[in-house]
This record gives C-alpha cells, structure tokens and sequence, in this order.
C-alpha cells in the first residue's frame, strides 16, 4: 500500500470513529417525565434510546404558580362575612379569605295572625 493511501484510510477511521456514538448506535431517543415539576420541587424528564437503552436526564424547572382549590368553611349572610380556605393541591401550601357580605336579603314570611273579615292579619318576614 501506497504511504499517501495509508494516511487517507486512516483519516477515514478516524472521520468514521467520530461519527459514531461510543457504544455505535445511532441513538432514537424517546422522553418521559419520570418526576413532575411542583411549586416546591423541580421534576425530571428521562430520554431512553430505543435501539440501545442508552439514557440520560433534563431537569424540569418548578412550577412558578400554586394549583388552589378553595372550600367555604363559613357562608356569607347579610350580616356576616364568612370564610373559605384555599389550599395548594401539589404543596398543601393554604391560606383563608373573607367571602363579603350578602348584599340582598333573603326573606321568608311567617303568618302570626290570621287576617278576619273584622281584623287585619299579620305577618312577619325574617331575613
């Protein structure tokens, strides 16, 4: 063999080394979120080669928002304000707030007396 053919087919293993992946897979990666991001703790996501197995991870950023739900612990009325608490569903992070005061009443009527063809009748309505 030639000196001048020698040094191009070892320029060509070498080019052809490169190319390849250590293990000479061609990798196919697919993902999975293997651990969910929280308002507390960042998640990861895992990429699996599927012709070899080969895998590495990425994390995921943590939410930057809590996920609330609220539950009314005390109803408003015309008189008082009531109470909900709102609570975190990923964290259990909570907090209360005030739920305003009614602005409408809601009455319902009472008979006390009923009206005759001589007196008049009467009736209470309770808020």
């Amino acid at each position: 063999m030639k000196k001048g053919t020698s040094t191009i087919c070892i320029i060509l293993c070498i080019v052809l080394l490169f190319s390849l992946t250590a293990c000479g897979c061609d990798h196919s990666y697919a993902s999975k979120i293997t651990k969910e991001a929280t308002c507390t703790e960042a998640g990861v996501k895992t990429y699996t080669c599927e012709l070899c197995g080969d895998s590495y991870t990425e994390d995921i950023a943590k939410l930057t928002t809590h996920s609330y739900t609220s539950k009314v612990i005390k109803e408003a009325t015309c008189g008082e304000t009531g109470i909900k608490t709102c609570t975190c569903e990923l964290c259990g992070d909570s907090y209360t707030e005030d739920i305003a005061k009614l602005t409408t009443h809601s009455y319902t009527s009472k008979v006390i007396k009923e009206a005759t063809c001589g007196e008049t009748g009467i009736k209470t309505c309770t808020c």
